[in-house]
């Protein structure tokens, strides 16, 4: 029985021998099979024209966006709207005790109720000046035909000249009076009218439809002039503001068309025009301040993230159909067809996707024949004829 064990074990050895004497294969190749080729569609790489895109990220904004803060003195009585909520131009949104407000505008009522009573007593002078300066010419008229005849003496002449002059100064003076009385008047109406414009102050009203951002006080709290309030934007015009390099600031124009994407709405695709090019740099960053005008859409929200392609010129670049791409676990690849019209699976680095393929940045070059739909039985080393 050992003796037979020992035969069979021979054997196996030997046979084991003649298998690793057998034709080396090297790795990641196959044996080109027996038969005819395969046949499969082919295509030549060459390099295409396309628009040389620079992708900027920006944020989105509101055309038309407003801190609203006090003007006046107050406490705060009641806020009237919320975070989120939509309002009406002239909509009450927050109120100020109006006492103090209220207390200043009677003052200004009777400051005006003052300074009309003086402008009418000024006036009641004013006639009674122009009375007594008539008086005094018509008497310097008579005097002067006596004194003529000599009927008068030089010191009772004097004294009717003096009076006539007393009595021009004095309507002067009344004149005066009456100019400072009126205005007086109009100073008084101002401070009115600015006490009226106070005490609206401590209504706060909605300046355009929009949409209420923030909230900043409650009531109770104290207002103060400068002091914020409420942000409100209007949430009908929005725009995308990203910062552009200076390398391209030549290339754009105003009113160019710029594909915007916002991710957090499922990728929404929109057209914007560029409505605004600062025409200074970031002295930082030298990259220029753009802002680009959105369509109308009732999803959009100030602070969303938005990715912009920015039109800068045109490039070459090859781009391949995206079904001639075999992908091997964390390896991208093609079958490229060599002289012998062998298949070979070779790297590529891909970009962007495109409307007509998939851009492919290294791993191809002019002239490269390759498989545009490999099946999967094609294997490295394959022969391959062109099908028609």
């Amino acid at each position: 029985m050992k003796y037979h064990k020992s035969r069979i074990l021979i054997g196996l050895i030997l046979l084991a021998g003649t298998w690793g004497c057998g034709e080396k294969i090297d790795p990641g190749t196959t044996q080109n099979p027996s038969g005819a080729p395969l046949k499969l569609a082919t295509m030549n790489a060459q390099l295409s024209p396309r628009p040389a895109l620079y992708e900027a990220v920006g944020t989105v904004t509101a055309e038309i966006s407003s801190t609203i803060a006090a003007n006046t003195n107050g406490i705060i009585t009641a806020v009237r709207v919320r975070e989120g909520q939509s309002v009406k131009a002239g909509e009450l949104l927050l109120t100020i005790d109006q006492r103090q407000t209220a207390a200043r505008k009677q003052q200004a009522e009777a400051a005006l109720n003052e300074a009309r009573q003086g402008e009418t007593a000024t006036a009641a002078a004013r006639e009674a000046a122009v009375a007594t300066a008539e008086l005094a010419r018509k008497t310097l008229t008579r005097y002067q035909g006596l004194h003529a005849d000599e009927a008068v003496s030089e010191q009772e002449f004097d004294e009717i000249k003096a009076r006539f002059a007393a009595a021009q100064a004095a309507l002067r003076q009344a004149d005066d009076l009456v100019l400072a009385a009126a205005s007086r008047v109009r100073q008084a109406e101002a401070a009115l009218a600015e006490s009226q414009v106070f005490q609206g102050y401590a209504r706060i009203l909605a300046p355009y439809d929009g949409l209420v951002t923030a909230r900043l006080v409650d009531p109770g709290e104290l207002a103060n002039p400068g002091r914020a309030l409420l942000r409100l934007e209007q949430n009908q015009d929005y725009r995308v503001e990203i910062m552009l390099p200076e390398l391209y600031i030549g290339l754009i124009n105003l009113q160019q068309s710029v594909p915007v994407r916002i991710p957090a709405l499922d990728n929404l695709a929109l057209t914007a025009t560029i409505s605004t090019i600062d025409p200074a740099a970031a002295a930082r960053s030298r990259s220029f301040l753009v802002k680009l005008a959105l369509p109308a859409n009732p999803d959009l929200r100030s602070g969303m993230f938005a990715r912009a392609a920015i039109d800068v010129g045109r490039d070459q670049l090859f781009v391949i159909p995206a079904s001639a791409i075999v992908v091997e676990g964390q390896l991208t690849g093609i079958f490229k067809i060599d002289e012998k019209k062998l298949a070979h699976y070779r790297l590529i680095r891909t970009g962007r996707q495109l409307d007509n393929g998939v851009e492919v940045i290294s791993g191809l070059s002019s002239g490269d024949i390759f498989v545009l739909a490999p099946p999967a039985t094609l294997k490295d080393g394959t022969r391959v004829e062109s099908a028609l």
